[in-house]
């Protein structure tokens, strides 16, 4: 097993869904991680990661966390393949969220849009 701390935003909104079988929410999305080293050109790069995120905390996430939000996530790295519409095998590395924690404050904005629902 592999386990995977990281934080980042969000680069956009997360997609959530339901499956077919059960429906159970599952939340999809991608956070951007900036490196803590810089390069060789003095610039610092950003690991983006492709997140996954079932159930209960699917929906909590869907719904409070949004574009460019900053997040902290801890989960399993998971490899999958699957065949595409032209019979090409895929292969995809991505999170599987255990859990996720917010790590800022909404913006004073955002605040403003959830009283006017």
């Amino acid at each position: 097993m592999i386990t995977v701390q990281a934080t980042g935003r969000l680069t956009k909104e997360p997609q959530l869904r339901y499956t077919n079988e059960n429906g159970v929410a599952v939340a999809n999305f991608t956070l951007a991680c900036k490196r803590n080293r810089p390069n060789k050109k003095g610039e610092t790069e950003t690991t983006f990661l492709q997140c996954v995120l079932w159930g209960n905390p699917a929906e909590v996430l869907a719904k409070y966390v949004h574009k460019g939000n900053l997040i902290a996530v801890h989960g399993e790295l998971q490899n999958r393949n699957f065949d595409d519409r032209q019979g090409v095998t895929r292969y995809v590395t991505s999170l599987l969220v255990e859990n996720f924690e917010f790590l800022e404050k909404k913006k004073e904005n955002q605040e403003k849009d959830d009283l006017d629902e």
